[in-house]
């Protein structure tokens, strides 16, 4: 392989960068999207939450009379006890379950709203990024990125994350309907509202 230069390699890295950059109004309407779907998954999970709640407030009421009960001495202590052990495990299981619910949604859309922040720009990001952090935004945006060095330049091959993918595959079926919308401007497009066209 003839010599390299690093400032060769590190030109062809950026231009590979910046092509990931999709256009701001497909992330507007996915990041519209996005808002709308955790909107959903929070409704959602505030009927489980409840539902959840009041299934335990229901076990509190029965530990609480089985506890009377062992007091009382009204029924055989053995009996009691398994019961109270049942009773304390399903307690415990729900309230891990609610501890769950109340992180679920806004985790998803915190990662989804960085995916879409890596590729808003990315070639001003990389740019921007400390030597230390550019690595973790390639890992972000490609699984592989190999530089091909020949006596006419440098040029890669990059293989995209899934996450990255999925972000493109959005893309082009975002503008693959603005252009149908364009060249038939009367005509409805499936999905998309008359008023939007």
């Amino acid at each position: 392989m003839p010599g390299v230069r690093v400032e060769q390699l590190e030109q062809a890295v950026v231009r590979a960068i910046a092509a990931e950059r999709v256009t701001p109004d497909v992330l507007d309407q996915i990041e519209a999207g996005i808002g709308d779907v955790i909107a959903d998954l929070q409704a959602a999970e505030r009927i489980t939450r409840d539902t959840l709640a009041k299934h335990l407030a229901k076990l509190a009421l029965q530990e609480g009379r089985l506890i009377d009960a062992l007091a009382e001495g009204d029924l055989p202590v053995p009996q009691l006890r398994e019961r109270l052990q049942q009773l304390t495990l399903q307690k415990g299981a729900i309230e891990e379950r609610l501890a769950r619910t109340e992180d679920s949604p806004r985790y998803g859309a915190e990662r989804a709203q960085a995916a879409i922040g890596l590729v808003r720009d990315p070639g001003a990001l990389y740019e921007a990024l400390p030597v230390t952090s550019r690595r973790e935004l390639l890992q972000a945006l490609f699984r592989r990125l190999r530089a091909k060095v020949s006596d006419t330049g440098t040029r890669t091959e990059q293989q995209r994350t899934a996450g990255n993918q999925a972000l493109h595959e959005l893309s082009s079926r975002f503008s693959a309907t603005e252009e149908a919308a364009q060249a038939r401007p009367n005509e409805k497009i499936p999905g998309k509202p008359a008023e939007d066209l």
